[in-house]
């Protein structure tokens, strides 16, 4: 019965996820690169590369960016503590 709850779960969220997606979607940014079936955030890193290289080639065009990966983030969470 352990492995009910999960798939169970996972079912129920396919569910909630496509009934939203009908509600919400034509609402969702066209560039949005993540969350979305058939996009990525690699689909993100191209878009910006395609704006950002024909505006370096401007003399004294300089381009400043800081990229966060926080895919490591909520590993450092302590979830032996729980709290009812």
């Amino acid at each position: 019965m352990c492995f009910l709850t999960p798939i169970l779960s996972k079912v129920l969220e396919d569910f909630v996820v496509s009934w939203m997606i009908e509600d919400v979607g034509e609402h969702i940014d066209s560039r949005q690169c993540g969350s979305l079936e058939g996009s990525s955030t690699t689909y993100c890193l191209l878009d910006l590369i395609h704006n950002w290289l024909p505006e370096l080639h401007n003399p004294g065009c300089y381009l400043r960016a800081c990229f966060l990966d926080l895919s490591k983030a909520f590993d450092r969470i302590d979830h032996s503590y729980h709290r009812y």
